[in-house]
């Protein structure tokens, strides 16, 4: 996550390593990469979202690893961004993005 705070300035982190029972409270799915500590979700104090997260996509962020980013745009974490790690042996991250955006009325 330090290239990400170089790059983007402070990150409020709303939710890291869970166990089980908060996990199944805040409605994770069972095989969560958070049940392992590989996964984290924050907000972006001092840069736009969106922004951050097309930043992380084309690669502009210098030695920023991740193999699946998620921009959460309804419920109560609307705003924030999930960031997820394959563990070492599994390879280089996928780069897989995906982005709730809801559109504006």
């Amino acid at each position: 996550m330090q290239p990400t705070r170089d790059f983007a300035g402070r990150l409020d982190m709303t939710s890291f390593i869970r166990g089980p029972e908060l996990n199944a409270a805040v409605g994770g799915v069972d095989d969560s990469d958070h049940l392992t500590g590989r996964a984290c979700d924050f907000l972006p104090a001092e840069m736009n979202a969106r922004a951050l997260i097309e930043a992380l996509a084309a690669g502009e962020v210098p030695a920023a690893e991740w193999d699946k980013l998620n921009l959460y745009t309804k419920g109560p974490g609307a705003g924030s961004i999930h960031v997820a790690n394959r563990r070492l042996e599994d390879g280089p991250g996928r780069r897989l993005v995906f982005v709730n955006w809801d559109p504006l009325p």
